[in-house]
């Protein structure tokens, strides 16, 4: 994946903003400082931003066939039964989708 891809999956940063570290020289890839926005990371690789070692966040995705009478939502008071009862607790989720019953 190119190097602003992969700063932009482990910080709050944009790739545009991880473009303009690279050029000023803030990223290190195995102790060497990388100046070329083209740059591939490999899974091997220890990528540092200003010293600070940068770890991609994991994102999980269920794909869930949503049983009757589930309300998709994280919380609703008036709910008796919502869908994040339905996969592990951690980490936590997100359900995107239709509302109703």
């Amino acid at each position: 994946m190119r190097i602003n891809r992969y700063i932009a999956s482990c910080t709050q940063y944009s790739r545009r903003a991880a473009d303009e570290f690279v050029a000023a020289g803030d990223i290190t890839i195995n102790e060497t400082v990388v100046t070329d926005h083209t740059y591939r990371i490999e899974p091997e690789d220890q990528v540092r931003f200003r010293g600070t070692l940068l770890v991609p966040n994991n994102l999980v995705y269920y794909v869930l066939n949503k049983p009757v009478g589930y309300v998709t939502t994280v919380r609703d008071r008036h709910a008796k039964k919502i869908v994040t009862s339905l996969v592990p607790p951690q980490p936590p989720v997100f359900p995107v989708g239709r509302l109703d019953k």
